[in-house]
């Protein structure tokens, strides 16, 4: 059944019930940092892609650590996006506020796109910081207008 079968989703439609059915669940439960067996990193990594060069205010690193930028909000709707190539942990704050933790557990090139910032005003100044844990390899985070 589509969603234009079913209608308006605030007034609800009666649709018949069928007589079987199934359903999955699944229950899991995370490994902490230090009892996970990473794999082994490849000879050459796959570097990230890149989009902190129209990137508003890219924040960019190899390795772990912290880094910081200030800056003031630009106008019009941004968000922040992470990208990484290797296993690690990727704290975003702005301003003192959490606003992403990304993890990733293997080589793979990852990007998580979509940060939203809602305690930020444009033309606010604010500190952006990234406390990067565990990885070995490229990052960037950097702040894009959203289209």
């Amino acid at each position: 059944m589509t969603s234009a079968e079913l209608g308006d989703p605030r007034q609800p439609t009666p649709v018949p019930v069928p007589d079987s059915g199934g359903f999955a669940v699944a229950i899991g439960q995370a490994v902490p940092v230090s009892e996970y067996r990473f794999p082994p990193r490849p000879a050459e990594l796959t570097p990230i892609q890149g989009f902190w060069q129209s990137a508003v205010a890219p924040l960019r690193g190899s390795g772990a650590g912290v880094r910081e930028a200030v800056l003031t909000w630009p106008e019009g709707p941004h968000s922040l996006l992470i990208e990484a190539n290797t296993p690690g942990a990727y704290i975003v704050r702005v301003s003192g506020v959490e606003v992403a933790r990304h993890m990733t557990w293997d080589y793979t090139p990852h990007v998580l796109g979509g940060v939203d910032v809602p305690h930020v005003r444009p033309g606010q100044r604010v500190t952006v910081s990234v406390e990067v844990q565990r990885s070995t390899g490229d990052w960037a985070v950097h702040l894009t207008p959203d289209s």
